[in-house]
């Protein structure tokens, strides 16, 4: 009973942090842990108080130790060009190059 209070616990907290109903969901498991993969989970915000609580039930409940992380990874990216980095000739720079405008 604690494992399915566990996983109820696990599914309402993951709902309270955005996770919509019918995500993808996959578990992973070796000999002495259990990895459960949510897809639209975002890890680097701060869990909510009940997924460490059902957390926590499933491991005493099955004897593992129990991690939830998201299904897709976060990759911090960085536009390729910023729109105030644009380098305009100005008039200086043309007179410099003899009237040559070098971007």
């Amino acid at each position: 009973m604690l494992c399915v209070a566990g996983i109820l616990r696990i599914a309402r907290a993951l709902r309270k942090a955005g996770v919509e109903s019918g995500a993808r969901v996959r578990v992973e498991g070796s000999a002495d842990s259990i990895t459960l993969l949510i897809g639209g989970f975002q890890e680097g915000q701060i869990p909510p108080k009940g997924l460490a609580v059902g957390r926590q039930m499933l491991e005493g409940a099955l004897g593992k130790t129990v991690a939830v992380r998201a299904i897709e990874k976060q990759a911090l990216s960085l536009p390729l060009e910023f729109p105030s980095a644009k380098i305009e000739p100005t008039e200086a720079t043309e007179k410099v190059l003899g009237g040559r405008s070098v971007v």
